[in-house]
């Protein structure tokens, strides 16, 4: 998130704004990528821009989203970014879609580390529960490999979730 903060004042200035105007920019993607989502799961083009609407101006969103300077925008954001991705490579079967995921994984890991598991066992559970395609089963080894991945990730932040260990 530091990164973030950086970059923001890099570009627009050393100013409180420039990170809360990106946070702004960043609600924009949040949306089109809602309304992706949407569309991929196949609800119709109007209940798709009604639900944007109702999300992009609930005054909760609104306030902190374009007043203060926190990272759930940024949280957010990535979260979108890899139901996007899991969406679209189950729905088209994007293979570039799961580099997505992988990114925002990695992102997630410094901002909230607990994230990336969640959304792996959720993703886990609704492909064994809700795919018709008997080929599903190949990806058990997938999910169980990518969570043994992410627990060999967390190995590296140690010092943040045992901090008595440093």
């Amino acid at each position: 998130y530091y990164v973030w903060n950086a970059a923001a004042q890099s570009i627009l200035g050393n100013y409180y704004y420039a990170a809360v105007f990106c946070n702004v920019a960043l609600t924009f993607v949040v949306g089109a990528l809602m309304f992706r989502i949407l569309r991929l799961l196949e609800f119709s083009e109007r209940f798709a821009q009604l639900a944007l609407v109702f999300h992009m101006l609930h005054w909760d969103y609104l306030s902190w989203t374009s007043m203060i300077n926190v990272k759930e925008t940024l949280v957010e954001t990535l979260i979108v970014v890899s139901l996007f991705g899991i969406l679209r490579f189950a729905r088209r079967g994007s293979w570039p879609s799961l580099l997505l995921v992988a990114g925002s994984f990695l992102l997630l890991f410094s901002l909230r580390l607990y994230i990336p598991f969640l959304i792996m066992a959720a993703t886990g559970v609704w492909v064994l529960s809700q795919w018709k395609d008997p080929r599903k089963y190949l990806l058990i080894p997938a999910i169980i490999g990518g969570l043994v991945f992410l627990y060999a990730m967390i190995g590296s932040y140690d010092h943040l979730v045992y901090p008595h260990l440093i």
